[in-house]
């Protein structure tokens, strides 16, 4: 960074000491949408030093989509997203 330093969540400090933070847009995304998509997209944030659109994407994507299948007599439910396989 320049003679700077890198934090936890997307903060950064420059050499000159100035703190600032990197916010990507899909992060705001997911906190505009609220509930537990928020929740999710957050929590992932918190335990990146250097920023991960593709997990926190993924984060905001877990446990949207219920499948429902027939096994027999019984019914079985599932959290698993839309692209997974049986």
């Amino acid at each position: 960074m320049n003679g700077g330093q890198e934090s936890a969540c997307g903060w950064c400090k420059t050499k000159w000491g100035v703190s600032w933070q990197i916010t990507p847009r899909v992060l705001t995304e997911a906190l505009a949408a609220g509930g537990d998509e928020a929740k999710r997209g957050f929590d992932a944030m918190m335990t990146m030093k250097k920023v991960d659109v593709a997990a926190i994407k993924a984060a905001r994507a877990r446990l949207r989509f219920v499948v429902v299948r027939f096994v027999g007599p019984l019914l079985m439910l599932s959290s698993q997203g839309p692209n997974s396989c049986c």
